[in-house]
């Protein structure tokens, strides 16, 4: 299937080497890749599970459709059954986006893509040679973990975890102690903790959030929600870059 390949495309990208071991890669920097997850918003502020799953690198975009791969995937103790998805290709951006979601046609054949497409998932986020960038994302691995059932073992498993909020905050807080300037300092909000702040600061421009509060539960998903779902995982990879090169 098409996002596995790319998912082991990224997995052979690391090498030898291993986060935290100090060689081998390009740059000394790891592989690494942009995670985030959307759900739909409540006044409360929680009780809906999350509905995608977003993996953005430079070398491709995936956004998966959790329910669908909830809903045709076996809970854990018969996880020899498969699961039917249909991986395709949507939005025009800058990298390829693979949405894998589901189809309840031709079975046999998408549920064969959906195992390897799980398999694919399970040993990236498991895979200690590439490095997983997250915005607070502890919350959203919390989210993952328990939104799910049948997708529960799929997340039991993520590291090495940097969060890009706390890379953010290090390195402002690190400016200010010496009186040195960064990329961002003068921008407008380039203080702040949100994610589009940290783009502010590092990248010179805002990550736009109009479909945030959008309808997540809907399907299938606009096209703008897509975009808008893959983009806030692949600028997690350019903050993370902008911060390596001045630290």
């Amino acid at each position: 299937a098409r996002a596995a390949g790319l998912i082991q495309g990224l997995r052979e990208s690391g090498g030898g080497g291993v986060v935290g071991s100090g060689g081998g890669w390009p740059c000394g920097l790891p592989p690494r890749v942009g995670l985030d997850s959307e759900w739909k918003a409540t006044l409360n502020g929680g009780g809906r599970p999350a509905s995608t799953l977003q993996l953005g690198w430079y070398g491709g975009l995936i956004v998966v459709d959790l329910f669908w791969l909830a809903r045709h995937r076996p809970d854990p103790e018969s996880r020899d059954r498969a699961t039917d998805v249909l991986v395709g290709g949507t939005a025009d951006v800058s990298a390829d986006v693979a949405c894998a979601v589901g189809s309840a046609e031709d079975g046999d054949a998408e549920g064969q893509a959906a195992e390897q497409f799980s398999q694919a998932l399970a040993g990236l986020l498991a895979d200690d040679r590439v490095v997983k960038l997250g915005f607070d994302f502890s919350g959203d691995v919390r989210k993952l973990r328990g939104s799910q059932p049948a997708l529960s073992d799929l997340f039991r498993t993520v590291r090495p975890i940097v969060d890009v909020q706390a890379l953010n905050a290090a390195a402002l807080a690190a400016g200010a102690a010496s009186g040195a300037s960064d990329p961002g300092s003068g921008r407008a909000g380039a203080s702040s903790k949100s994610l589009s702040g940290a783009a502010q600061r590092w990248l010179g421009r805002g990550v736009d959030k109009a479909q945030r509060m959008t309808d997540w539960e809907r399907r299938p998903l606009g096209r703008a929600q897509l975009e808008y779902a893959a983009l806030d995982s692949l600028v997690l990879v350019a903050i993370f870059e902008a911060v390596a090169k001045v630290s």
